[in-house]
């Protein structure tokens, strides 16, 4: 019994241990926990914190909310921890939330940023530079990440060129630093340097007046995109040389965090709408309109507008070629990685079509981005992008905008039998490039761009101490480009098209880049020293062929082989390019309050002649933490007080190549091959060079609930690269001419005023309130200009018409004309005030009473071409920004306006239709309040210029004209001059994030929805269709567009209103 008892006792010792072995087990089994982690400063979410069991490999990440999900056992130890903050530790109990708030240990001024070559400490920058996260880009619907940068960085004017899907937009850092050499910024993304001024950079195909040429960041997708830092003055730019002349956008992408796989899928679906059109005659006021002109100038009347009172409306044009449209985007993102691994991969699809007929865009990206800590030694890595666009773009090579306008109401877009209605004559034989309804021409005709683009870098970082390494990298870029265009034959209304004909032409551009450089980040504990020194070199080719054909037995298939042998034309061309620089920058800082950098750069650039291919730039800067001083130790209000001064010299080498020497084509003549010299050969032509000064202040108060950054500039660019004019007779007009040679021959200042204001308004566990501000002033000035006119003069209509006046005083492009005085009112105004140049009063052959009444500046008593003025500045006297958001629980809200103010705008959309005696059939309403000449005494002869006044005085609008135009009613003039002054509100924007409770239960990490408005409204008092103009209008004059065309309004192809809604889910 003894031995019985023994063993149930050790059964039971057996039984117990074992009970209490799986009791601890399930007190110390694993269980979810979810939660937000916020800033404790103002309840916003952090996005991408890191979630860390003490001890293990175990993280996760937080996502854009804020929210982050883990698997942990009670009795574990949480690590949470977020850059710029303090880490927390929270010990894992029961239960299944833990919610956290971080503290700030930096403030934005103190933020880490990309300067170029590396990053650096906000706090210990000398330079302006202006950073935007990538929250603020998505919550913006932009086809371009170009487009999310208007109103949001002081001192960068960004404007909007058009409408049409995929349109760039036209960017000026601290204004207009050269006239014909390039005034667009410098990009760089993930290292791959896109040089202003390069094929690349224009996309190589013209879209047409109401169009852009083809974007180049385009590309992009805005979502991949992790920060956008603009380096503004010397002190920043430097460090790029000639290439950063006009300012550098540096932009990074997302990449992966140690961490569980982070998957995230975003889209959208959105409307789009035409927000304004433009006020056109309808039939009645047509008919009515035309029986006037008839009655004046003795034509026949046409006999279906005898009764205009029992006439419709006719036709709308604008809304037939206007149309909503719709657009989805897609985004798809993964995530994640160990210790020594880290990878973000990301996939994107994009189509839009445009709100005009036969418009459209489509754009489908990859993003690979791969980081790899070898060894405790060696970092390696690569950053890769796919990306392929689509583009439907007849809207504006056919200018449909403008054919809408020109059309009148009086014709249908299609007639009752079903054929396509035009004005037409039996017979009336056309150009196959002009089509006499637009609706017609984007349906048959074929004017298709595709792009595919492949870029990156490759980089391995060799760490010999904590404090220095080795940075190698080399990048290239990959853009192939072609163009399809066919015009088929057609028969509309009788008007004939008999000849069909195709065109294709294919580009590629390539550029590589190899970069080595050395960086050593000391910090003790009095001082700082951060040293970079390396050297770059670049090189590029970009070639070009066309081929064309006409005859095709069929309008379809269109392949270029089966047109006519014997038509076949052909072109092509290529360039080459390359740079090679030595670099260094040094920044030293003492006890953490004081600051200086010194930059040099020594660039070799091939589009100079041997002599002048190098150069060197330096800059100079430095910055006091004047808060950090003991007078203002005891100021608790401060939290940072940060002054800034910086000088340097920058250059600009953005020319064509080989413009130093002659270039030559080789071509057929009759009598076999021949060649052809292009261009005036100046190997004397050197580099712009820009002198700059920054004056700078940065401070933070109230526990960094405001914060201010403040610059004042001025920037002086001598030696102006332009294409010197030369007379005739230097072999530059007519067939076979020369260009003219490229040479240095002005200066230019650029002089202003920026700041950034950031508020933290309300700031609670509940509600939150945020507001920036930015604002932008810039005044550009010619300095001094050395070519024989003493003035720069822009020209449209094959450089027929003058539109700009450029001289020594003025601003660049500068608006120059006639300044208009409405109508002569009455015989007593005529006779008393001057007239054009040799000009008689007379009803049929002479200025009359109705014409326009011009001002005689000079009083010579003649109008002239001494009369001629500046008519107002394209360029904006300021810019701003103003964008609120607010957080209410898992609500949130953006309000975001933008604005100009003080720019002004050529009309010309008015010259064309706001002429009463022009042919154009399609006129502006506005212009039934023509100038109505009405006889005194009924009885008195029309041709007695005593008999005659007008009878509405006030117009401004001229009256009819027997035959002819003495008077020059439609030169240009202030009458066709608006103010260009806008309040846009941007972008509206609400979201929401379900909470945790629900998100748990779909079994997904987080889910957001929300809805955008794009462009709700526009305050203006511009009556084209939109105030943003800018430099997209042909000068046509064989040079493209340039700054001696900005701000002239051909039809631009309205900016859309758009409605978006979609969803954000992370798994």
């Amino acid at each position: 019994m003894r031995k019985k008892s023994k063993r149930g006792t050790t059964a039971r010792c057996w039984l117990f241990v074992i009970m209490l072995f799986f009791s601890f087990t399930s007190f110390a089994q694993t269980h979810r926990i979810v939660g937000k982690i916020t800033s404790a400063d103002d309840s916003q979410p952090l996005p991408g914190a890191t979630v860390k069991i003490k001890g293990t490999a175990v993280v996760a990440n937080s996502n854009a909310s804020g929210m982050y999900g883990i698997d942990a056992k009670t009795g574990e130890v949480l690590v949470f921890s977020f850059t710029g903050f303090k880490s927390s530790e929270v010990t894992v109990t029961a239960a299944n939330t833990i919610n956290i708030s971080l503290t700030n240990t930096t403030n934005a001024l103190n933020e880490v940023v990309v300067i170029g070559y590396g990053t650096a400490r906000r706090k210990d920058l000398t330079g302006a530079i202006a950073s935007i996260s990538s929250s603020d880009i998505e919550k913006t619907v932009s086809t371009t990440f170009d487009q999310a940068l208007q109103g949001r960085v002081a001192g960068v004017s960004v404007i909007q060129n058009s409408g049409q899907p995929g349109a760039g937009v036209s960017i000026q850092v601290r204004g207009l630093g050269s006239i014909n050499a390039g005034v667009d910024p410098l990009y760089v993304i993930d290292g791959v340097i896109i040089p202003p001024g390069q094929p690349s950079s224009t996309g190589g195909v013209y879209m047409g007046n109401s169009g852009t040429r083809d974007n180049p960041l385009s590309t992009i997708n805005p979502n991949d995109i992790a920060s956008i830092d603009v380096l503004k003055d010397a002190s920043a730019i430097a460090i790029y040389g000639s290439q950063g002349s006009n300012g550098v956008v540096i932009i990074t992408t997302k990449r992966g965090k140690a961490g569980a796989p982070k998957i995230s899928f975003d889209n959208y679906y959105g409307v789009q709408q035409v927000p304004k059109y433009l006020p056109m005659m309808n039939l009645q006021q047509y008919a009515t309109f035309l029986n006037a002109r008839a009655a004046v100038t003795g034509a026949t009347p046409n006999p279906d507008f005898v009764s205009p009172q029992y006439l419709g409306t006719g036709t709308d044009w604008q809304r037939a070629i206007f149309k909503n449209a719709g657009m989805y985007n897609a985004n798809l993102s993964v995530s994640g990685g160990d210790d020594r691994t880290t990878y973000y991969i990301g996939g994107s699809y994009l189509t839009q079509d445009g709100t005009v007929l036969s418009s459209n865009f489509k754009r489908t990206a990859l993003k690979i981005n791969l980081d790899n800590k070898t060894t405790n030694w060696l970092k390696i890595g690569t950053s890769l992008t796919f990306s392929g666009i689509k583009e439907n773009v007849n809207a504006s090579v056919y200018d449909l905008i403008n054919a809408t306008l020109n059309l009148p109401p009086n014709v249908a877009p299609v007639n009752p039998d079903g054929s396509i209605g035009a004005i037409s004559t039996p017979g009336q034989t056309v150009a196959n490039t002009y089509n006499p309804n637009p609706i017609a021409a984007a349906a048959i005709n074929t004017n298709k761009v595709q792009r595919s683009q492949a870029y990156g870098n490759f980089y391995g970082d060799i760490i010999f101490a904590k404090d220095l390494k080795l940075h190698n990298e080399a990048t290239g870029n990959f853009d192939y480009g072609n163009v399809n265009q066919f015009y088929p034959t057609f028969t509309i209304n009788g008007i004939l098209n008999p000849v069909n004909s195709a065109a294709v032409t294919a580009t590629n551009n390539k550029s590589f880049t190899i970069r080595n450089y050395f960086s050593y980040d000391h910090y003790a504990a009095s001082y700082s020293i951060n040293a970079t020194a390396g050297h770059e070199a670049s090189s590029g080719t970009y070639t070009y062929l066309s081929g064309g054909r006409t005859g095709f037995f069929a309008n379809n298939p269109q392949d270029l082989s089966l047109g006519n042998a014997a038509t076949a034309s052909n072109s092509g061309g290529s360039n080459n390019y390359s740079n090679e620089s030595y670099l260094a920058r040094v920044t030293a800082g003492y006890l953490y309050k004081y600051n200086l950098t010194a930059t040099y750069r020594k660039d070799g650039n091939s589009n100079f002649a041997d002599g002048k291919r190098w150069v060197g730039t330096y800059a100079f800067g430095g910055s006091w933490n004047a808060e950090k001083e003991n007078f203002l130790k005891g100021v608790k209000a401060i939290d940072q007080l940060k002054l800034r001064l910086s000088y340097g010299l920058t250059n600009n080498a953005n020319l064509p190549a080989y413009t130093y020497g002659s270039s030559i084509a080789t071509g057929t003549v009759g009598l076999g091959q021949g060649a052809l010299v292009l261009n005036i050969a100046n190997p004397n032509v050197q580099w712009e060079t820009s002198k700059s000064l920054d004056a700078g202040l940065d401070i933070s108060f109230l526990k960094n609930r405001i914060q201010l950054t403040a610059d004042v500039y001025n920037r002086k660019t001598n030696n102006l690269l332009l294409q010197i004019p030369l007379p005739g007779y230097a072999g530059t007009n007519g067939a076979g001419s020369l260009s003219a040679p490229w040479g240095n021959i002005g200066s230019i200042q650029n002089k202003g005023f920026e700041f950034t204001l950031n508020t933290r308004n309300i700031q609670n566990n509940a509600f939150s309130w945020n507001t920036t501000l930015t604002f932008s002033l810039n005044r550009n000035k010619i300095l001094s200009l050395n070519n024989a006119n003493g003035a720069l003069y822009g020209k449209i209509n094959n450089a027929s018409v003058i539109v700009s006046r450029t001289a020594v005083g003025s601003s660049i492009g500068d608006f120059y004309g006639y300044v208009a005085q409405g109508v002569f009112k009455n015989a007593a105004d005529l006779k008393s005030s001057a007239l054009p140049a040799g000009s008689i009063i007379d009803y049929t052959q002479g200025i009359w009473v109705g014409d326009t009444k011009y001002k005689d500046l000079n009083k010579d008593g003649v109008i002239d071409a001494n009369d001629m003025t500046n008519l107002g500045s394209p360029l904006p006297k300021f810019t701003y920004g103003i964008n609120n958001s607010f957080s209410f629980k898992g609500f949130d809200m953006t309000i975001f306006f933008t604005g100009s103010y003080g720019n002004k705008i050529l009309n010309y959309n008015k010259v064309l239709h706001e002429d009463p005696n022009s042919g154009t059939t399609g006129y502006f309403s506005s212009l039934t309040n023509y100038a109505q000449v009405a006889l005194i005494d009924p009885t008195g002869s029309k041709t007695d210029v005593n008999n005659v006044s007008v009878t509405n005085p006030g117009t401004s609008v001229p009256g009819f004209r027997v035959s002819g135009d003495p008077d020059q009613n439609y030169r240009i003039s202030s009458r066709f001059i608006e103010d260009g002054s806008y309040l846009r509100l941007k972008n509206l924007a609400i979201g929401y994030n379900l909470p945790t409770s629900i998100v748990a239960k779909l079994h997904v990490h987080s889910l957001r929805v929300y809805s955008n408005i794009q462009n709700l409204f526009t305050i203006s008092k511009y009556t084209g269709y939109d105030p943003e103009i800018g430099t997209n209008v042909p000068n046509q004059s064989g040079q493209g567009t340039n700054a001696l065309t900005s701000g002239i309004d051909w039809g631009r192809y309205p900016t859309p209103r758009i409605y978006t809604f979609g969803f954000n889910v992370g798994l």
